[in-house]
């Protein structure tokens, strides 16, 4: 069974994606006033990485961000199916709009 299991590495925090022992992926993020930076994905497919990312989104919503930001060449696909835009390198989205879900927009 997959799981997503939250992670803390100094001011940083992460999910990290398991299917029992085995490490699927992970991603880091840093949450500064109303903005989460998504600093770092890696996943084995898109599925896990858009599971990484609406993880990260819910929790950093749940603690008052409001945008996500995150540099390309980071699950770039997912990131454009959740709804984020590129401007000069850099995708951003309102984190309510990116967890809706893709009927719903």
């Amino acid at each position: 069974m997959l799981s997503f299991k939250p992670t803390k590495e100094g001011e940083f925090y992460g999910y990290v994606a398991l299917e029992g022992e085995e490490q699927l992926g992970r991603c880091l993020f840093k949450i500064e006033g109303m903005y989460v930076d998504l600093l770092k994905i890696q996943a084995k497919d898109e599925l896990v990485a858009e599971g990484l990312v609406r993880s990260a989104l819910n929790f950093s919503a749940n603690r008052s961000c409001y945008i996500a930001r995150c540099p390309e060449g980071q699950a770039d696909k997912v990131l454009e199916s959740l709804g984020f835009i590129n401007l000069s390198g850099i995708y951003s989205a309102e984190i309510p709009e990116a967890l809706k879900g893709s009927c719903c927009k």
